[in-house]
């Protein structure tokens, strides 16, 4: 390396695998779009009693409702992300969606669930969001002609 730096030839980093800054607003506008739309839907349900959501939820209880609470924050987050798509604040929130829904089955004890195989098709959804941000960071911090010692680190920690 000439003069001890690393360059991005000498990493000969490849652009090509299609992660930049409109694809990822891309993946996250469908990942708010799609809690947006579930939200919405399971929330006015749940509010209004719907037969399937006793089978997916159990019957009305505090529990359930106290679900509900945390269904309506995180659809009013969603929704002010969707007028501000800033990755840096939609990263916590689909990583929080993406830990609790990957642990339903868990928690409730069966994959046959409705909730839970919603759930699992949403943080499928969600993962590829977060790695898609996840490497379009990676791309802009070593983008440069010389790399910083923050993308050193994220060059690492993508192994």
């Amino acid at each position: 390396f000439p003069d001890g730096i690393l360059t991005m030839q000498s990493l000969s980093i490849s652009i090509s695998i299609g992660v930049d800054s409109g694809s990822m607003k891309k993946w996250i506008f469908t990942s708010l779009l799609v809690n947006v739309a579930v939200l919405i839907s399971v929330c006015a349900e749940l509010i209004t009693g719907a037969v399937w959501t006793e089978e997916g939820y159990g019957p009305t209880t505090p529990a359930r409702n106290i679900l509900l609470s945390i269904y309506l924050a995180l659809l009013v987050v969603s929704l002010l992300l969707l007028r501000n798509p800033d990755s840096k604040l939609v990263t916590p929130l689909l990583l929080v969606q993406v830990i609790y829904k990957f642990s339903t089955p868990l928690t409730v004890g069966t994959i046959q669930n409705p909730v839970v195989l919603s759930n699992l098709g949403i943080a499928v959804l969600h993962t590829i969001t977060l790695w898609v941000i996840w490497n379009s960071f990676i791309l802009n911090a070593v983008s440069t002609e010389n790399i910083n010692s923050e993308g050193i680190l994220c060059l690492l920690l993508s192994l």
